[in-house]
C-alpha cells in the first residue's frame, strides 16, 4: 500500500528542467509574444475618476461664486465633458536626442527633415520590389498576395516636430500614438529604428511632462535630487 502510494506520488510530481531546457523555454515564449502581438484595449472611463474631479469642479466653481443654475449648468457639463475628452486623447510620442553620444547631430538632422517618413518609405519600396524580384525569380509560378494599403494614410506630410522650448533642439515629438506607430509598415521600421537608438543611449523615450521638471529645477553639479514619483 505504502509503496502504491509512492508510486503515485513519485510520478505525480513534475520533473525538474535543467537551464538548457528552461532557456529553450523562455525563447519559445518570446518568440511567441513576437509572433502573435496584439495591442490590448483599455478603457479609459472611470466612474470614480469622474466622480472625483466632479466634485472638485463644484468646490472650485462653490468657492468662486459661479452661479450653477440655468444656462450655468449646462455650461458646466459641457466643460466637464471636454475636460475628460481631452485627458482620454492617446499622447504622442516623445523622445529627446543624447548630446553626450557621438553621432547625435546626425540624428538631429535626420529627424530634423520634414521629408523622413516619405524618405524611408521610399526606401522601403525599393527593398520591397527587390525582394519581390529575387523571390519571383526563384518561384515563378507562386502569387503573391499584395499587401493591404491604407489610402486615407497620408504619410508623406507625417514628420517629427522639434518642441522649441527644450534647449539645442534635441526634443523631437510625432503627432500618433504608439498603436498607429506598430500598425504600419512604414512607421513600424522606423519604430525598430527608434527602439535600436534608445537601447544604444543615443535617444530616451519620454513624455514631455516628464523633461519640464529637470529644465525648471535648474540641476546643477553638486545638487542632490530627491524623486518622489
Amino acid at each position: 500500500m505504502e509503496a502504491s502510494q509512492k508510486k503515485k506520488s513519485r510520478y505525480g510530481k513534475k520533473p525538474k528542467m535543467n537551464w538548457a531546457q528552461r532557456r529553450k523555454m523562455a525563447r519559445r515564449s518570446k518568440q511567441n509574444k513576437d509572433t502573435n502581438y496584439e495591442l490590448t484595449k483599455f478603457s479609459y472611463k472611470s466612474i470614480k475618476f469622474e466622480l472625483y474631479y466632479r466634485r472638485q469642479l463644484d468646490c472650485l466653481l462653490s468657492t468662486c461664486g459661479a452661479e450653477t443654475e440655468g444656462d450655468a449648468e449646462g455650461t458646466k457639463d459641457r466643460d466637464f465633458q471636454e475636460f475628460c475628452e481631452f485627458l482620454r486623447r492617446k499622447l504622442p510620442i516623445t523622445f529627446r536626442i543624447n548630446p553626450l553620444n557621438v553621432g547625435f547631430e546626425t540624428l538631429t538632422q535626420m529627424f530634423g527633415s520634414e521629408t523622413i517618413i516619405k524618405d524611408w518609405r521610399a526606401r522601403m519600396t525599393k527593398q520591397n520590389e527587390a525582394k519581390q524580384v529575387s523571390n519571383e525569380a526563384m518561384q515563378p509560378e507562386a502569387e503573391g498576395e499584395a499587401a493591404d494599403k491604407d489610402p486615407s494614410e497620408d504619410l508623406d506630410n507625417l514628420k517629427f516636430t522639434n518642441i522649441e522650448f527644450y534647449p539645442d533642439n534635441l526634443l523631437y515629438q510625432i503627432p500618433i500614438s504608439r498603436e498607429t506607430l506598430r500598425k504600419n509598415e512604414v512607421l513600424q521600421s522606423i519604430h525598430k529604428f527608434m527602439q535600436m537608438c534608445n537601447d544604444s543611449g543615443l535617444l530616451t523615450r519620454q513624455e514631455i511632462v516628464s523633461m519640464i521638471p529637470p529644465l525648471l529645477l535648474d540641476v546643477r553639479p553638486g545638487h542632490k535630487i530627491f524623486d518622489a514619483c
